[in-house]
């Protein structure tokens, strides 16, 4: 009787151990599949995080690729960004939207990414500040490393073609006697002396002024090498003049004539403009961008230019299109240098004309300009 009580005891025991066992087992199993269905949506949550903002990076290298674009973008409405969209990593970038709104000197750029990946799903937003060439190329632009302090003298006029109307900004205070007029807006970080000589808006004291851009070398120098257009030492040209792409010069240039096409110059040294620069038919462009000082006296050029230098304007000079530089002066090179805050009457007429229609934003790629990012964020953090 006793040996039999025992034996059911055991029996029982063995039973609620096995019993406990598999309840164990059991949980550790359910733990681990749990476990890695939770990596498994974290991996996915992580790879869906990275489609999304894959969309928001191609957005970035479409703005800063094909500013005409958007240029063409309407300000306040949303636009659907559908080159940018497709399968990416396994997964697809699924929709991607833009909308700009003008602030300031530039633009206030919203973008929405959607990336998808198996069953995950998430939306990244990214406000942009973004002050591109057609900012800077309003009509004249001086953005020296310091304020300068420009004081035109004698007879000066900033004005428009048609219904381009025209704006200075400046870093620096400007100061406005004699003849001078600006028939635009006025931009400047200082304060402005002859505001009657302004027929636009005046906006002085501002802070938030662009600074000049860079010039990327790099970019235009193989863009020559690829289309034959490198020049090793110095470039002479006059005459007629066939324009079709990239020029890049590793010296200095000297420019006249009448040129057909359009092309963009780029020169490592000085640039002297020796005659009148004018274009042969409707729709030709030409800009120069120059890392030395450009130099013109007497003549009539229709190009844009831009340089990190100092434009010289003497006598009888007129620029249509758009100016870009750190430094003006009126007077002869190497005498004066507006950018170091010389004063100096203008013994001439000089006009700047805006055209932005003579401005080949498509050749300009390697002009990089600001770009601000505001906020980069999920729209629904789970954290």
């Amino acid at each position: 009787m006793f040996l039999r009580d025992q034996k059911g005891q055991a029996l029982l025991f063995v039973v609620l151990m096995t019993s406990l066992i598999l309840v164990l087992a059991t949980g550790a199993l359910a733990v681990a599949g749990a476990h890695r269905r939770n990596v498994r949506l974290q991996e996915q949550q992580v790879q869906v995080y990275y489609i999304a903002e894959a969309g928001l990076e191609r957005a970035l290298a479409r703005m800063r690729e094909e500013p005409d674009w958007l240029d063409g973008v309407p300000s306040g409405g949303s636009v659907r960004m559908a080159g940018v969209e497709g399968p990416y990593a396994g997964g697809e970038i699924s929709e991607v939207t833009l909308q700009k709104n003008p602030e300031g000197m530039g633009l206030r750029v919203d973008l929405t990414s959607v990336g998808k990946f198996i069953g995950a799903q998430k939306t990244l937003r990214a406000s942009l500040y973004l002050v591109n060439t057609r900012s800077l190329l309003g009509g004249l632009s001086l953005l020296p490393e310091s304020p300068m302090d420009l004081d035109i003298k004698g007879k000066f006029s900033l004005e428009g073609t048609g219904e381009s109307t025209p704006r200075l900004l400046l870093n620096g205070d400007l100061h406005l006697s004699g003849s001078a007029s600006i028939e635009g807006d006025v931009y400047v970080s200082g304060e402005v002396v002859g505001r009657d000589r302004v027929t636009g808006q005046i906006h002085s004291g501002l802070q938030d002024l662009p600074e000049f851009p860079a010039i990327d070398l790099t970019y235009y120098e193989g863009q020559a090498r690829q289309q034959g257009q490198y020049y090793g030492g110095d470039l002479s040209w006059s005459g007629t003049i066939p324009l079709n792409g990239v020029y890049y010069v590793q010296e200095e240039a000297n420019l006249s004539g009448t040129y057909y096409g359009r092309g963009v110059i780029v020169v490592e040294g000085d640039v002297t403009i020796s005659g009148d620069l004018l274009p042969g038919s409707e729709g030709d462009a030409l800009a120069v961008i120059c890392l030395g000082d450009v130099d013109m006296e007497n003549n009539t050029v229709n190009a844009t230019i831009i340089t990190e230098g100092t434009l010289f304007l003497r006598g009888n000079a007129e620029v249509e299109g758009a100016v870009l530089a750190r430094g003006i002066s009126f007077g002869q090179k190497g005498k004066k240098d507006k950018s170091e805050g010389d004063e100096e009457k203008i013994t001439g007429n000089v006009t700047i004309r805006y055209n932005d229609e003579g401005i080949p934003q498509d050749l300009l790629m390697g002009v990089v300009t600001e770009l601000k990012i505001l906020s980069w964020e999920e729209a629904h953090p789970i954290f």
